[in-house]
């Protein structure tokens, strides 16, 4: 005699073995887990998992390439990028030939996978030429003109001081060089309001922009550390640091939500082409000292 079909209320025990019980473990409700506690606002193994549920068409495609659900779905996550310029040139580009450098390619490059890049700020000073490099001045002037022509680069310009100052000599006081009691007078150029101008464009969007996932630094400067500190503690928003250095920046890693250094081998995968065409019709060719 065959047992009576019951309704699934009947099979359903009060605490099933899932090992045990197989075919129970199907009729147990299962709590509904947040939106928050199922994609959370981490960052691991490289990628950015954000607290945005994903479209649900996506989800069997992501499934379907092995993507482990509740863990690794992530969604587009947006950043903004801060380039230190003068940290970034003597980081990584003085002293070779990669200075013609895209920074849309060069930004794509370095965040990681699934992350989008909305919009570069690349904070700079227009230098002052003086005698020992008169042309330093023309070749910055064109490669900012050639940054103009990409579409998500805004330019914030500083300015430099030049001053004249007596400092000691380095080494053993040179015979031809005027000098008195080992000091020497000396053409100093210093940048100024460029930290001040990046800590102001962070914190300003770190506050405003709340379609904004996440806020990435270019930057080995230790001065940026409590910018840098304000965004994360202060406003709860996660903020990166890419340092263009090979060694590390305690400050800027001990506040930091992520911390990397920048591949050195990254700028040669993002030159700018040797012409570039502007708006106005113009073409901006690249500076022979550069090829």
């Amino acid at each position: 005699m065959t047992a009576p079909c019951l309704p699934p209320t009947a099979l359903r025990p009060t605490r099933p073995n899932p090992k045990s019980s197989p075919t129970f473990s199907n009729y147990m409700p299962k709590r509904r887990r947040s939106t928050n506690e199922i994609y959370p606002l981490v960052f691991s193994a490289g990628i950015w998992y954000t607290n945005n549920r994903p479209p649900a068409e996506a989800l069997p495609k992501r499934r379907k390439a092995g993507v482990k659900p509740g863990l690794s779905i992530s969604c587009v996550m947006k950043v903004i990028v801060y380039i230190d310029g003068f940290n970034l040139f003597y980081g990584m580009l003085k002293g070779t030939p990669y200075k013609w450098l895209d920074l849309e390619k060069f930004a794509d490059g370095m965040v990681a996978p699934g992350v989008v890049v909305v919009a570069i700020k690349y904070f700079t000073a227009p230098i002052k030429a003086y005698p020992p490099n008169p042309d330093k001045l023309l070749r910055q002037h064109f490669y900012l003109e050639a940054l103009s022509s990409l579409s998500r680069v805004r330019i914030v310009e500083g300015f430099y001081t030049k001053h004249k100052v007596r400092m000691p000599f380095y080494k053993e006081p040179c015979l031809s060089c005027p000098s008195a009691n080992g000091m020497a007078s000396v053409v100093k150029l210093e940048e100024k309001r460029s930290d001040v101008n990046i800590a102001t464009e962070m914190l300003l969007d770190a506050t405003l922009e709340k379609d904004i996932d996440a806020f990435t630094l270019v930057s080995g400067d230790s001065d940026l550390a409590g910018p840098v500190s304000a965004i994360r503690y202060r406003l709860k928003r996660p903020v990166a640091v890419y340092n263009p250095h090979q060694g590390t920046c305690d400050e800027l890693k001990r506040y930091a939500s992520l911390y990397r250094n920048i591949p050195h081998d990254l700028p040669t995968r993002c030159q700018l082409p040797d012409e570039v065409p502007l708006a106005d019709g113009r073409i901006i060719r690249r500076p022979a000292a550069w090829i």
